[in-house]
């Protein structure tokens, strides 16, 4: 498929978060592993239905064909907005699912991007692109599906992962030894920093340490870091930037780290496949769905997915499976969550978040 050859082209630019089994680095290191599964399985039951609705791209009526969906955000007047990672722009849909425009396109000009990695949009609907290509923040303002750039926000470190909550902009990325940094929406200054991880200083386990998901949304009182490799999610007061939790995820198959020559090479488990970090987001009273997942065999990117994996994260029970399957989700506003698939063609679905029958 002429799709499967772009991905071929693209795949550098495609590994968003984490580097894939086998990469080799040329700093040295001693073998060392990343982490390790750990704690007995709780099965727990998701206190939300996922009720399908409207589909946007693939063979959706909408007619538009996404490259690959990277990450979805939704505005309170019900905007959609799908941030394509192959095409590097954003397409903008109504709540029925009828596209009302585009913005972005490849390049390093004015309201171009180049490797986006995440998005979000505030109560006005400005819209935030995380710009890796670019160091920047991308920033767009507009009504309907006509949205213009505005000044984008500079980064002077390598950012992961960007989300909004109560108006704060966080962003996910080593510097200075912290990991999460609370950011200017105007000027792109880091305003504050937390979570400390000397570790993630060091070249060799930066990838491992600094890559993954934040969740934040209005009204909590935590912000999560679920890291791509490693099988734990932490949280992290939001008022104080202090760490209040450190659960592991039961069952997590871990990379470990081996010496190879001059360098280090990542490697998965001898007898299959390792666990990536897949998303959380917020659902229901405080709690959190956490996702690990399997890339799929041949994937050229972290986005293409399979064998997901579901857990509960509440602050006060810790982690716990999910019993049944559920799809990946990579966002959620209130009630209404978002899933992404690859599988036969890239596609978003909006979920409601129902009330589970007791």
């Amino acid at each position: 498929m002429h799709q499967h050859g772009m991905l071929m082209k693209h795949a550098k630019a495609l590994a968003r978060r984490a580097l894939p089994l086998g990469v080799l680095l040329t700093a040295g290191a001693a073998a060392v592993a990343l982490a390790v599964a750990g704690g007995p399985r709780r099965a727990a039951a998701l206190p939300v239905h996922l009720e399908p609705g409207v589909r946007l791209g693939g063979m959706a009526d909408s007619g538009e064909a996404f490259g690959l969906v990277g990450d979805v955000a939704a505005h309170e007047d019900g905007r959609i907005f799908v941030l394509d990672v192959l095409l590097n722009r954003v397409l903008v849909f109504a709540r029925d699912g009828g596209k009302l425009g585009s913005f972005g396109g490849p390049g390093r000009g004015p309201g171009e991007i180049d490797v986006p990695a995440a998005l979000a949009v505030d109560t006005r609907g400005r819209v935030y692109v995380l710009d890796r290509g670019n160091a920047r923040i991308s920033v767009y303002e507009g009504q309907e599906g006509d949205l213009a750039p505005v000044a984008p926000l500079p980064l002077d470190f390598n950012a992961e992962d960007l989300c909004l909550a109560d108006g704060r902009l966080y962003a996910l990325g080593e510097r200075n030894g912290m990991l999460i940094h609370e950011l200017s929406p105007n000027t792109g200054a880091p305003v504050r920093s937390f979570a400390p991880d000397a570790a993630a200083r060091e070249p060799v386990m930066r990838g491992a340490r600094s890559n993954g998901y934040l969740g934040c949304a209005d009204g909590r009182d935590d912000i999560v870091f679920l890291p791509i490799l490693l099988p734990e999610v932490r949280r992290y007061d939001v008022r104080t930037g202090a760490l209040v939790g450190t659960d592991t995820i039961p069952g997590y198959r871990a990379v470990r780290i081996r010496r190879l020559g001059g360098g280090v090479a990542f490697e998965g488990p001898r007898d299959g496949p390792h666990h990536v970090g897949a998303g959380v987001i917020p659902i229901n009273a405080g709690q959190w769905l956490v996702q690990t997942a399997f890339a799929r065999p041949g994937a050229q990117s972290l986005h293409e997915l399979e064998s997901v994996r579901s857990y509960l994260l509440s602050p006060r029970d810790g982690v716990h499976e999910v019993t049944g399957e559920h799809p990946r989700l990579v966002s959620a506003r209130g009630r209404t969550a978002f899933r992404a698939d690859t599988d036969p063609h890239p596609l978003v679905e909006v979920v409601d978040l129902r009330p589970a029958p007791e």
